[in-house]
């Protein structure tokens, strides 16, 4: 094999991340990651150390997505405080939030669960610290190019092809509960409401019922 085609097949196997770094070369999949304890969770039920590390395991997993900026259910941080993607979030034993606003205006768009599209991470957590950390990410793209029958809510929770992610009301005579995943519908007369139901432990995740408003 020629020496030019040798070096082109070797380029293109490290940009495709098939081979590991050799002589000075790294695959762009594993491109340089800051020390940061910032973690995401991705749908492979991994939680990544941060944003970067996750971008990283999704360019050599094609088939793997965002499923949320928090971490997976069991993981245990390393401290109480951490960065957010790109600015400072602060959490303390009395679940308030402290955030640092200083954000660039680099054009990577997230659309929230309040069907708002942000320029970038750290402006969604900026409004993300002022909702008191009830906000979410749908997904990584402007919310027009995502089908409301397949957003996601709540704590990342993908709705099934059944389901519908509704966030307010949808007429007089049918009605979803705001941010969450139901194939619900209420008849006239009832509202749809997240109701806590009884469990063996609290808190008890709300469910969407049907409450009569007479």
């Amino acid at each position: 094999m020629p020496l030019r085609s040798a070096l082109t097949l070797t380029m293109l196997l490290l940009f495709h991340g098939l081979l590991p770094s050799v002589e000075g070369y790294s695959s762009p999949c594993d491109g340089y990651c800051k020390d940061e304890d910032s973690p995401v969770c991705g749908t492979n039920g991994v939680t990544y150390r941060n944003f970067c590390l996750y971008m990283n395991a999704a360019c050599r997993d094609k088939t793997l997505s965002l499923k949320s900026t928090n971490a997976c259910e069991g993981y245990v941080p390393e401290s109480k405080s951490r960065p957010s993607l790109f600015g400072t979030v602060t959490s303390t034993s009395s679940s308030k939030y402290s955030c640092n606003n200083t954000c660039n205006n680099e054009r990577f768009q997230v659309c929230a669960s309040d069907d708002l599209t942000y320029t970038n991470p750290c402006q969604f957590n900026a409004a993300r610290c002022k909702a008191g950390g009830n906000l979410w990410v749908v997904d990584y793209k402007p919310c027009s190019q995502i089908s409301t029958l397949r957003r996601t809510c709540g704590l990342g929770t993908l709705c099934t092809s059944s389901q519908k992610c509704m966030m307010e009301l949808e007429s007089d005579t049918t009605r979803f509960c705001a941010d969450t995943c139901t194939n619900m519908s209420c008849s006239k007369g009832k509202v749809c409401k997240l109701l806590r139901s009884k469990c063996d432990s609290e808190p008890c995740p709300p469910q969407p019922t049907c409450v009569s408003t007479t």
